[in-house]
């Protein structure tokens, strides 16, 4: 089956409030309008008006009567009008009816083209614009009647709450306002890229919304009354592709979600509130449904260009092409899992010619698949020992090849999340290996970063090792979801990463002295083991003598004679030497004893004075 992608505006396309007609805009900004019990086109507008300022996204709304004077002298209540947003800012209210733009609503607008807009199901519109602005229009006065600012953000999506009181809006972010104060009651979080659709329902006088964003293959469910707490998504949806069409619908105490995706295959889910509120894992499709036409040589998938539910639990279908666009009513046959609906290609059937087309039920278990109308090759399979098995199932090092841990341990880091089991924790997050953490964190959902995030920071605090490992599985956790915590916003990112980057702060303000201390270190064990190993010759070298003198002895007569001679004349010189003290002695005590003398006669002086002195 060959896949056609289409690419259409999400906001261009809608079914009447009483679904007898289906309005879109096309490529070139011109609105189109289609009887859809008849499949004909009704109206094909396109004045000098609409030329000028294209359209870029459409709403319907019902009012008492028209804006202009003569509308309003009608009888007629309740009348089916579109409202036009263009890029110039303005809006138009288009009538139904008389087939022709019938005014202009007055204010300054705004101040680029008109991204979105929504009804509360009374007398006022509101409009998202390219200026990051909310505008309030009074549709009985026919102008504005206030605006607000949101973000630095272009506003994508703009959604009033089932109950009316509130109003959605999105760009990366989803914001849920109060329109009497303009006050954001609350943030939420979760998506990569910017929000493309956006839809509401109550369910047991509980509010909730649901969101697809343009890169994402998941639907988010919100709770709009959480409080400000309440940022993250309380249900996932998951479909195989990404999202071209949204609707929800409450039947029978269950929530009903329809999800088409560009390759024009339609997801079902159905599940109890109950179910998806205490839901761990994301939700998959319980029933899949496709439309495709029955050539010779392959089946061509139709693109999908509307899907809503009826009050009854139908599907109104909308398919083919923006110029050329078939309707159908399809309940689905919930028995099997996976419908294929064959129609004939809505280009090549005349206008008003009703489509012959067949019902088959698909049992997917017996469906072989080809590529580009290959003959199907047949596959020889393989046992793989239960040896095997239970090593990829291992988590320890020691159980797998080269430390690379297997592509399911993204189940086990959730669970491990969930569950906060440090056995766990360790024996995933222990690792290294950038091809094994890029492989485990490239599929993670959005809403188990936070508590990786804290895992990590818990890691920061333990030894080296796990040090390593953490800042490993950071980097790369920037690396592969850096679109994702961008949408968080500054406050909440810088909320988050705070005690991640202090540790790490921490560690790098004291790198230098620890770099000094492990200096010193190195310098003493260099010189401690210098010492230990310095080889015994080098230490005999420096601790020899350098001079070595040694008497030798003689037996001869010679040398007894010359030793006579040597201790005579030294004997002899010993007594001038001891006659010489001995004068030299004697003069010194006689010096010792004058100076003696005349200390006496000077004292005695002294005393003589003294007496004279006290006479």
């Amino acid at each position: 089956m060959s896949k056609c992608f289409v690419k259409m505006n999400q906001h261009a396309g809608a079914f009447s409030p009483d679904r007898k007609f289906f309005a879109n805009i096309s490529d070139d900004g011109k609105l189109k309008v289609w009887d859809v019990e008849t499949n004909e086109l009704k109206h094909d507008y396109a004045t000098s008006i609409v030329n000028s300022s294209p359209c870029t996204c459409l709403t319907w709304i019902t009012l008492k009567h028209g804006l202009s004077k003569k509308s309003r002298r009608s009888t007629i209540s309740g009348q089916d009008f579109l409202a036009l947003g263009t890029t110039t800012g303005s809006v138009l209210v288009f009538s139904l009816s008389a087939g022709k733009v019938e005014h202009t609503l007055k204010g300054d607008g705004h101040m680029g083209g008109i991204t979105s807009s929504s009804w509360d199901k009374t007398r006022t519109l509101y409009t998202s614009g390219e200026d990051c602005k909310v505008i309030v229009w009074d549709l009985e006065k026919g102008s504005s009647t206030g605006e607000w600012a949101t973000t630095n953000e272009r506003l994508t999506c703009i959604s009033c709450t089932a109950s009316g009181e509130g109003v959605i809006t999105a760009s990366r972010q989803v914001r849920l306002w109060d329109p009497s104060t303009r006050v954001c009651q609350q943030t939420f979080t979760g998506h990569t890229s910017t929000v493309t659709h956006v839809c509401t329902f109550t369910v047991d006088g509980a509010e909730y919304a649901i969101s697809a964003a343009k890169m994402d293959r998941n639907v988010s469910m919100w709770s709009l009354d959480g409080g400000k707490k309440q940022k993250d998504a309380v249900a996932t949806f998951i479909v195989d592709d990404l999202v071209a069409t949204l609707d929800a619908a409450v039947h029978g105490g269950a929530v009903h979600i329809v999800a088409s995706t560009r390759n024009g295959l339609i997801h079902i889910f159905t599940e109890a509130p109950e179910k998806i509120l205490n839901s761990v894992k994301p939700i998959k499709t319980r029933w899949r449904m496709s439309i495709v036409t029955d050539n010779r040589k392959t089946a061509e998938s139709l693109p999908i260009v509307s899907a809503k539910f009826t009050p009854n639990g139908a599907l109104q279908l909308a398919y083919g092409a923006s110029g050329c666009v078939r309707f159908e009513v399809v309940t689905p046959k919930r028995k099997e899992k996976y419908e294929v609906l064959i129609r004939d290609d809505p280009r090549k059937v005349k206008s008003g010619k009703d489509a012959p087309g067949k019902h088959i039920l698909v049992d997917p278990g017996k469906v072989n698949y080809a590529l580009g109308g290959e003959g199907r090759k047949t596959m020889k399979t393989i046992e793989i020992p239960m040896e095997k098995r239970l090593e990829n199932l291992m988590l320890s090092k020691e159980h797998t090849a080269g430390g690379v841990m297997p592509t399911k341990n993204m189940h086990y880091l959730i669970q491990a999340l969930h569950s906060r089991d440090p056995v766990i924790l360790q024996d995933v997050l222990l690792t290294k290996d950038r091809r094994s953490i890029k492989t485990t964190l490239k599929y993670l959902p959005p809403q188990y970063i936070r508590p990786l995030i804290g895992q990590l920071t818990l890691f920061m605090q333990q030894k080296i090792k796990n040090i390593e490992c953490a800042t490993v599985w950071m980097q790369m956790l920037i690396q592969l979801h850096v679109s994702q915590l961008m949408a968080v916003g500054a406050e909440d990112l810088r909320d988050e990463l705070r005690p991640f980057l202090g540790i790490v702060e921490h560690r790098v303000a004291n790198l230098q002295a620890l770099t000094r201390v492990r200096g010193r270190l190195d310098l003493i064990l260099m010189q401690i083991e210098g010492n230990a190993t310095m080889d015994s010759e080098e230490i005999a070298k420096i601790n020899r003598n350098l001079i070595v003198h040694q008497d030798k002895g003689s037996d001869t007569d010679s040398d007894i004679g010359l030793e006579d001679r040597t201790n005579a004349s030294s004997d002899s010189g010993w007594k001038d030497s001891s006659d010489e003290e001995g004068n030299g002695a004697g003069e010194a005590e006689e010096s010792e004893e004058s100076d003696e003398e005349e200390e006496n006669d000077q004292e005695m002086g002294e005393n003589d004075e003294e007496m004279e002195v006290s006479d």
